[in-house]
């Protein structure tokens, strides 16, 4: 669970992220660099006869994301608002916490439990909410780091060498036996190999893919295509090596997904946007079936007390928005959505303002998945729905009672 945790510190430590943007890196590391990239060409194609997870013809699918409760919360949240998630989204580590930096880590599969005491395994989940018209999305999540390390962040200590090793196929065995877990369930559901997975790519670049962006004399020249930022590359190589190897296994049911942070490309905020650009990253069509980001949104006009580095809807999402339509014209979820608060006063206007009067206006948001959970409540500054009673009758009239949301 602590691993878990301190993923999503990520951004309520960003104000430590400073340490990664282009000020700190010597121009020297560019000089192989090209914004001219072209993609290689696929290794594998989806099959014609895939069952796939596809966005509705018109309006939105809206969802849960929880972790740690998961199989409660889904029926809590259909019994508050109404009606079932149409899509519910949550974690499922690549490697557990305690074996990320062993010289032997375990490869989770799709039989054992999700993150949580009591909580189902994966495939069982998804089949019991199948029946109520739900799907699963899952992040077979790779991590890199700790990233509550201080050590970590002022290049002090190492990333584990996960990815270095995934690419190089040491993980293939276990990885088919997932594929092959996925094929025998049958029933659709979408699936992601990291969370936030520019978050992971900074810690990539180096000869030995363990080292930090701002630590590198050559982000480009270490890796692959020397004209291509090492990270980004590791980063969607390890994307095709998993996909490659479940087609290999004629796995048919997956639903590929890919998403990034909040406020992902913002030029006010202290990442370096020019080489975290989504074209740096995405695979390619052939791929992925969705794409997507974090949006985590306050109300400007009253503000809570909360972290300072959390901005409106628009900053939240349309850098990365219009970033993402620059690369590819696939569908988006909103894996991660939630309008932080201190808990004094209602979300009930900015949740009708963003959802009634914004999203329906970005015709490329095809799904969210709305952060609902007692672990975000205690502590990530996201209350659980309806702490106050306005907020679910809000809910019920722009999202259950609306027919643009499915």
């Amino acid at each position: 669970m602590k691993k878990i945790i301190t993923y999503l510190l990520i951004f309520s430590t960003i104000s430590i992220t400073g340490c990664t943007g282009d000020l700190d890196i010597a121009s020297a590391a560019f000089k192989d660099c090209s914004q001219n990239v072209v993609l290689p060409t696929p290794k594998s194609w989806p099959a014609t006869d895939s069952k796939k997870i596809l966005p509705p013809k018109h309006g939105v699918y809206a969802g849960l994301y929880n972790i740690g409760t998961t199989k409660q919360a889904y029926y809590n949240f259909t019994k508050q608002t109404g009606k079932p998630p149409s899509l519910v989204y949550t974690f499922h580590d690549f490697i557990l916490e305690k074996d990320l930096f062993s010289n032997n880590p375990r490869v989770r599969t799709f039989k054992e439990p999700l993150e949580g005491d009591g909580s189902p395994d994966p495939l069982t989940f998804a089949a019991e909410i199948s029946k109520n018209n739900s799907f699963l999305a899952l992040s077979w999540a790779i991590e890199c780091c700790d990233f509550s390390s201080k050590s970590l962040w002022y290049n002090l200590s190492k990333p584990n060498n996960i990815v270095p090793r995934l690419l190089k196929g040491d993980f293939d065995k276990e990885i088919r036996i997932a594929a092959k877990e996925i094929k025998a369930f049958g029933q659709p559901l979408m699936l992601s190999i990291f969370g936030e997975f520019h978050q992971q790519s900074r810690f990539l670049f180096g000869k030995d893919g363990r080292t930090q962006m701002n630590n590198t004399d050559n982000i480009c020249g270490h890796y692959g295509d020397p004209k291509w930022p090492d990270g980004p590359e590791r980063v969607r190589d390890t994307i095709t090596h998993i996909i490659d190897i479940f087609r290999q296994e004629k796995v048919k049911n997956v639903t590929w997904f890919m998403y990034t942070s909040t406020r992902y490309m913002d030029p006010t905020f202290d990442e370096p946007p020019k080489w975290i650009h989504p074209k740096f990253f995405y695979p390619g069509d052939a791929y992925m079936d969705w794409v997507g980001q974090s949006a985590y949104f306050i109300d400007p006009g009253n503000r809570p007390k909360v972290n300072k580095e959390f901005h409106d809807i628009v900053s939240a999402l349309k850098p990365g928005y219009d970033a993402w339509g620059e690369v590819t014209q696939k569908p988006m979820l909103l894996a991660e959505f939630g309008a932080p608060s201190d808990g004094k006063s209602s979300r009930a206007k900015i949740l009708r303002k963003v959802l009634k009067d914004y999203l329906p206006g970005l015709n490329r948001v095809k799904a969210f998945t709305f952060a609902n959970a007692v672990l975000f409540r205690d502590y990530f500054e996201l209350p659980l729905l309806g702490q106050f009673p306005d907020e679910v009758t809000t809910w019920k009239e722009v999202v259950t009672h609306n027919p643009y949301y499915k």
